[in-house]
């Protein structure tokens, strides 16, 4: 123990006793990133919460770049494997507290041989998301973090999947992949359905679900674009079984069958079935 109270080694290197040690150091960190003076945030003010905002962003990216340098050395003494654990992503999602996502974020980066990235985030270049982002670039093996600087994530991943390869060995793992699963309640009350198509074939139905759903009256009141979709799907199906293909039917039709002696009990709520078709 040194006299701060931290845990040390035999050779003298310190240990952050977590969560204190931790977060102090973490604060010690971000606030280096924010030179501006501390002020009440109802009195800051709007440009200067806009560079707070990113020089913390920035903060947050010197941190990850921290933790990636320790998890190549914790990768390089096979750690994850002595503590039981199936993969890195695993073990840093259970030792961090950290989404699968984030874990396999943070895996990816200790990975993947770029040291120029980590090095940026460092200097507060980068973010840790655009860092990401970058090393999914398959065409460039070296990586240069000014590389799409004029564009934002999206227009970066834009980017990146035109430059994505797709073999015939890709293509027809996607064919292959297609399915569509849907399954009812005990009931029958609700169905789910979910599944995976090749990308034409994903853009076809979202373009012919988001047109069909276009062509309904305005409801009264907003509703989820998903909600609007879901009734395209069904108005589809409908037109398929009346034989209508010219998109022009009214809509999805039910048959409402009340049973009246037990909805009267309840308010409706038993009692009730619904038939399509």
């Amino acid at each position: 123990m040194t006299g701060d109270g931290r845990r040390t080694t035999h050779d003298g290197v310190r240990f952050l006793s977590y969560p204190c040690d931790m977060l102090r150091d973490m604060t010690t960190v971000i606030e280096h990133e924010t030179s501006t003076p501390v002020h009440p945030l109802e009195a800051s003010p709007t440009d200067q919460l806009e560079q707070e905002l990113i020089s913390l962003e920035a903060g947050i990216g010197k941190l990850r770049a921290m933790q990636v340098e320790r998890l190549r050395e914790i990768d390089r003494r096979q750690v994850p494997l002595a503590d039981g654990c199936r993969s890195l992503n695993e073990w840093i999602a259970s030792r961090l507290d950290l989404t699968p996502e984030t874990a396999g974020d943070l895996a990816r980066l200790t990975r993947t041989d770029h040291p120029v990235l980590t090095s940026s985030m460092d200097a507060g270049d980068i973010t840790f998301d655009r860092a990401i982002t970058l090393t999914r670039i398959d065409s460039n093996p070296d990586p240069d973090p000014d590389q799409f600087a004029h564009l934002d994530l999206a227009g970066v991943r834009r980017q990146i999947a035109r430059h994505r390869r797709i073999t015939s060995l890709d293509e027809q793992r996607a064919v292959d992949a297609r399915h569509l699963t849907i399954q009812p309640n005990l009931d029958h009350s609700g169905w789910r359905l979910w599944g995976t198509l090749p990308g034409h074939d994903g853009a076809l139905v979202e373009q012919a679900l988001t047109t069909r759903a276009d062509t309904f009256p305005k409801p009264p009141v907003q509703v989820p674009s998903g909600h609007r979709q879901a009734d395209a799907l069904v108005s589809i199906c409908q037109d398929s079984l009346d034989g209508d293909n010219t998109g022009e039917s009214p809509g999805p039709m039910i048959s409402v069958f009340v049973d009246v002696d037990l909805a009267a009990q309840n308010g409706g709520e038993t009692g009730v079935s619904i038939a399509g078709g």
